[in-house]
């Protein structure tokens, strides 16, 4: 590896980012080292190879994908904890390490029980929704790029990699987004992908649908040369789902044979909507329950998740995460699952001074810096309280369930 710096176990990066040990894997692209910052959290470091620096294309989608990841803080995407440019020139990502196997590993064994299956692709919907939000479209997603984390519970999954991603900036990138070429992965391509068109959030809905077909009946709608492959997705009806899975739930065949179509506008409407659509569905659903990443909560950046757990049962529970423009502090509230009520209750000592209803969430709010703030999320009889405080730096001080 000539073209990246030395880096051997106990090198530091910034005088914060301690390697750990051999590279975890490398790419074309670059290569990904594990390491530790000063307050414990175990880390995967990315590094662009010093041969790319020279090609603008290359350099410009890894800023992206930096970019993006700092944009997004949510429980079911690859949190990001940093970047910068290493002395000899390299760029450089520091993520969260995801220790655990990813989709496409646990899809060796497919098919998978339908409450399973459905269950990994919900929670990738709910990041999708997220993305969405924000009008970031994924464009590569496929199970490989799906992690599942041991250390948050079975299946916990989480979306990364987002070399590919078209941010909502990018207008302002035209060599990178240009109608004629096409990104992606042949298999999970939508037809507008293959075709070379603009892309939407409907055709990661395309890709999703592709991943469930493929769990459920072990097998992917079109296989073979990736330009028979490609030619497939535009213009032949894949193969019913109902005949090789039988025993899934025919609601859920239907939800996944709509994300299918090749037109974009019939797809289902949105992320979430499909998701609330396969939860409905499925009876014996199988979803982890939420719980905070990382040993060390309190420390973290201004732009990592702070997740508490609910003081509620199940999977239901309040999350919270942060992002901090200049002279406040943005604060997305989101009860788990998604569209349940909150209530943003600013404090002064012991004191209320205002309340922020938010009747449906995800809703974003911003509070001063140093805002003492109780957060209070209800869904059916239950309700769960954080209290915590945004600090100078626009970091969320430690929540506490109350």
């Amino acid at each position: 590896m000539n073209d990246l710096p030395s880096l051997p176990e106990g090198a530091r990066i910034d005088g914060r980012y301690d390697i750990t040990g051999l590279p975890l894997g490398a790419g074309v692209s670059g290569v990904v080292y594990p390491g530790v910052d000063p307050d414990g959290r175990e880390l995967a470091i990315k590094i662009l190879r010093s041969n790319l620096l020279v090609l603008p294309e290359t350099v410009e989608r890894f800023k992206r994908e930096i970019h993006i990841l700092g944009m997004l803080d949510h429980p079911h995407v690859v949190a990001s904890y940093g970047s910068g440019t290493l002395p000899a020139g390299n760029l450089y990502l520091v993520m969260e390490r995801v220790r655990g196997p990813s989709f496409a590993d646990r899809l060796r064994k497919a098919p998978l029980a339908a409450g399973l299956a459905v269950g990994i692709v919900v929670q990738v919907l709910d990041a999708l929704a997220a993305l969405h939000q924000e009008g970031v479209v994924h464009r590569d997603l496929k199970p490989a790029n799906i992690l599942l984390d041991e250390g948050a519970g079975a299946d916990f999954a989480k979306v990364g990699d987002f070399g590919l991603a078209r941010p909502p900036t990018a207008e302002e990138l035209p060599e990178l987004t240009r109608t004629g070429d096409v990104f992606g992965t042949p298999h999970y391509l939508s037809p507008e992908q293959a075709r070379g068109e603009r892309v939407t959030p409907a055709s990661d809905l395309y890709a999703v649908g592709v991943m469930l077909y493929l769990a459920l009946s072990g097998e992917l709608p079109f296989d073979g040369p990736a330009v028979d492959v490609m030619l497939a997705h535009m213009r032949d009806a894949p193969r019913p789902l109902a005949d090789l899975a039988p025993g899934a739930p025919e609601a859920v065949v239907r939800i996944v044979m709509q994300a299918l179509e090749k037109a974009p506008e019939d797809r289902p409407p949105s992320a979430a909507t499909m998701a609330q659509a396969l939860r409905d569905a499925t009876p014996d659903l199988v979803v982890p329950a939420p719980r905070p990443t990382g040993p060390s909560v309190p420390a973290l950046s201004r732009r990592s998740a702070v997740l508490a757990t609910a003081a509620c049962v199940g999977a239901v529970g309040l999350w919270l995460w942060s992002s901090a423009p200049a002279g406040s502090v943005r604060l997305t509230v989101v009860t788990e699952p998604p569209g349940g009520a909150a209530v943003v209750i600013l404090l002064e000592g012991d004191e209320e001074i205002g309340r922020i209803p938010l009747e449906h969430t995800p809703a974003a709010v911003e509070v001063p810096r140093g805002m003492e703030i109780r957060i209070e999320g209800r869904v059916g009889a239950r309700r769960g309280t954080m209290i915590g405080r945004a600090d100078a730096d626009g970091r969320w001080v430690v929540p506490m369930l109350q």
